[in-house]
């Protein structure tokens, strides 16, 4: 009986073309606009996810609290003074904390005569980087990470740009043609949802050696200084106490930390994070709803032309329940229809999106 039921159900669809090919064509583009709007979303909120410990890390963020030199009514900034990390060591509720010093534009080459490859962003950091954030190695990496002066880690992207290979662990590179860097591992490239996409970290202790820098200075460069705290630890309790760190310090009297946890770095950023969460959202509810009242629409207009249908099935011995179940299983194979083919247009159009 129900295989009688959905083959007479597919028979009134392909008899009944131009209706089946408007409620598939209509519920498709409204699932396949609910579809791509709602990965986009997921895709907003799975910022920096990537990372092992996702909701133990912070980011300290510097707050020119009592300062008369700046009009802004955000007054804070990512970049604390070096110092920030170890006056921090002092609290328990850290687990590791790193310094990272983020550079732009720099030129790497496999030697001082070879071709010259270009990068967007990379990162100076400490031993203990690799403890907060998670990299996935391609290969196994040397012992040790970052905690020798002149060691570098590359990212595949990076290390297939400048060797076409990967398998470069204990090679060097050079870096502006004048510094030679001993490639100590191979990470694997983030996700484009990731706040900080490094093309390479190298050693902070390199920076004493080119510049002088120590992690005790307070003038020299601004750092990020990420932490990650012990699990359960409160943000909002650990706040309070670490408010005022650097206020022992009379340059940095008039200055605040305050931490961010990792979940809200992204918004941190980007200002209008809600704003554009919550169109999309809006837009993908309005776009679903529009495609599924057209098909109502189409489908009461169907069903009153048959009457005389549903009438001689009566007199014939029909019963109500049959009936019902053929109409439900009629508007189950659209609306499957639908679906296969919205994830067919979503596949389709998604690469051109994401490029």
């Amino acid at each position: 009986m129900n295989f009688l039921i959905w083959k007479i159900s597919f028979r009134q669809l392909t008899n009944n073309k131009i209706y089946s090919l408007m409620s598939i064509g209509g519920l498709a583009l409204g699932f396949t606009a609910a579809i791509i709007i709602g990965l986009f979303i997921r895709y907003q909120n799975t910022w920096n996810t990537i990372n092992e410990h996702y909701d133990q890390i912070v980011m300290a963020k510097r707050h020119y609290a009592r300062t008369v030199y700046t009009g802004k009514e955000d007054n804070s900034s990512p970049h604390c003074p070096v110092i920030t990390a170890a006056m921090l060591e002092k609290f328990p509720e850290f687990r590791s904390i790193t310094l990272v010093h983020e550079v732009q534009d720099n030129y790497f080459s496999k030697s001082a005569g070879s071709n010259l490859f270009q990068t967007d962003l990379g990162f100076y950091a400490d031993s203990i980087y690799p403890d907060v954030f998670t990299l996935h190695f391609v290969s196994t990496p040397e012992p040790g990470l970052l905690s020798s002066p002149n060691t570098i880690l590359l990212s595949e992207s990076l290390a297939r740009k400048i060797f076409g290979s990967v398998d470069v662990t204990g090679h060097s590179v050079v870096m502006n043609k004048k510094t030679n860097l001993r490639i100590s591992g191979v990470y694997e490239d983030l996700p484009a949802n990731t706040t900080f996409r490094p093309e390479y970290i190298i050693s902070f202790s390199t920076l004493l050696n080119r510049l002088g820098i120590a992690r005790n200075d307070i003038w020299t460069i601004g750092c990020l200084v990420f932490a990650r705290l012990h699990s359960g630890t409160d943000i909002d309790t650990l706040n309070p106490k670490v408010r005022d760190v650097l206020s022992s310090h009379d340059a940095l009297k008039h200055e605040e930390i305050t931490l961010l946890p990792l979940s809200q770095l992204q918004r941190y950023y980007m200002s209008d994070y809600y704003v554009i969460v919550w169109i999309f959202t809006l837009v993908g509810i309005f776009i679903l709803c529009m495609s599924v009242f057209n098909y109502i629409n189409l489908s009461i207009v169907r069903a009153a032309s048959r009457t005389k249908e549903v009438a001689v099935k009566k007199m014939s011995g029909g019963q109500r329940k049959s009936l019902i179940g053929q109409f439900l299983s009629e508007s189950f194979l659209l609306a499957f229809m639908a679906m296969m083919l919205a994830v067919v247009f979503a596949t389709v159009i998604l690469p051109f999106l994401i490029t």
